[in-house]
């Protein structure tokens, strides 16, 4: 252990640059150590995580240390306290079973290739042959290096409640990114993610988050609600809260709560939001904190979680969805096809009644639609309307309504 102490005691010739590359050099020689006889192999990746994190920033803020001095000097300190934890308890994976550490799951994006991550933390008494909830919680605006997540992951500040029921994982999402655009791919990357190493209950998914993360949590939740059992956009009421109204349809159907403190600047805008909501269905649970600003106190934490988590996911009987980007084109297996040409918002309205299924669509010359388990969940002979003829009568297959309407399988 005394090749992990004194990084940073002194400044060598080369200053911060010599130093973070003899720290990476130590941090690394340890990580690979424990990684070569880690148990279970969950804990193997989270070594290697770390591991390829770190010479991934290091290397980053050394190319750019003439133009950026600093970050060597902010790497060098993120290091310094992963060796202090990889000297001590961290190494042990008790810590992490015992949900006093959260684990780091690196990625290759399957966008760009690029390194990326979640941090998660287990279930209570985890059992992985048990499908558990899953809760994704979409950080908000912080500090932009991936190493600070990572280092105060790595010291085990994490919340007691959040992972007592379920699989806690947070995404970087490309760190002050708003969840948009690559940010998006990144949280949906990592929920695949999870669903590949992990027994994931499909009906106890939740989404949430606070600030920047509760922005993120709306933009997500109403293009994807078929997802979720419930969701919390909380301290969100900024511009990136107002889609065009229109997209509230798509989430008549799911729980949400949205919180925020009467004195945040955003108050405003999450009435608004709460309010354009109310207009195609039930109006989300809306909780405001009198004298409060923009702050999430721990307490709501954990009142926001223990609400998600009474929901249960279930396919409505009636449900709508408007799509206003090719990356989304539908829920519950009815998947649009979409011409900007014919219109940006196309959309359709779907309701259930045994097993008739009437589609009523504008704006798309046709759709898929998954009629059995792996969609709209009929089994059985069904009969489908679109836009007011009957288009297929059969078994709960795949089908494909628009030119030359046909059963696919």
């Amino acid at each position: 252990m005394a090749a992990l102490t004194g990084i940073g005691a002194a400044e060598p010739s080369g200053g911060a640059e010599n130093n973070l590359a003899e720290a990476v050099r130590q941090l690394g020689n340890r990580l690979d150590q424990l990684a070569a006889t880690a148990e279970p192999p969950l804990f193997k990746r989270h070594l290697i995580s770390v591991n390829a994190i770190a010479h991934s920033e290091a290397a980053r803020a050394m190319l750019y240390a003439g133009s950026d001095p600093k970050a060597a000097e902010e790497a060098l300190g993120f290091v310094t306290q992963l060796i202090e934890a990889y000297g001590g308890d961290a190494a042990q994976w008790n810590t992490y079973l015992e949900g006093r550490r959260g684990l780091v799951l690196a990625r290759l994006s399957g966008r760009d290739g690029t390194l990326q991550f979640s941090i998660v933390r287990l279930p209570t008494a985890w059992d992985p042959q048990r499908a558990y909830p899953l809760l994704m919680n979409l950080h908000g605006a912080g500090p932009a290096s991936p190493l600070h997540y990572v280092a105060v992951i790595s010291l085990g500040v994490i919340p007691g409640f959040l992972a007592q029921a379920g699989y806690y994982v947070m995404p970087y999402g490309r760190g002050n990114s708003s969840y948009r655009d690559i940010g998006e791919i990144d949280v949906l990357e990592s929920y695949d993610d999870m669903h590949r190493t992990f027994k994931i209950d499909p009906d106890r998914r939740y989404l949430y988050g606070f600030s920047m993360g509760g922005s993120g949590t709306w933009r997500i939740a109403r293009r994807t609600p078929d997802r979720w059992a419930a969701v919390a956009p909380c301290g969100a009421g900024g511009p990136g809260v107002h889609p065009p109204a229109i997209l509230a349809r798509n989430v008549t159907y799911l729980p949400i709560w949205i919180y925020i403190g009467e004195a945040d600047p955003g108050f405003a805008g999450a009435k608004t939001l709460r309010d354009t909501i109310a207009q195609y269905g039930p109006a989300p649970v809306f909780t405001s904190a009198p004298g409060l600003g923009h702050v999430w106190p721990a307490q709501t934490h954990a009142d926001c979680v223990a609400w998600l988590l009474k929901h249960t996911r279930k396919r409505p009987d009636k449900f709508a969805f408007v799509a206003d980007t090719d990356d989304h084109l539908g829920v519950w297996g009815i998947t649009m096809k979409r011409d900007i040409a014919v219109s940006p918002l196309p959309e359709f309205e779907c309701a259930i009644t045994g097993n008739r299924v009437r589609i009523d669509s504008k704006g798309t010359a046709g759709m898929e639609v998954k009629l059995g388990a792996d969609g709209l969940g009929l089994s059985g002979a069904v009969v489908v309307t679109w836009n007011g003829a009957k288009a297929y009568e059969g078994p709960a297959a795949t089908i494909e309504l628009g030119e030359g309407t046909k059963r696919r399988r």
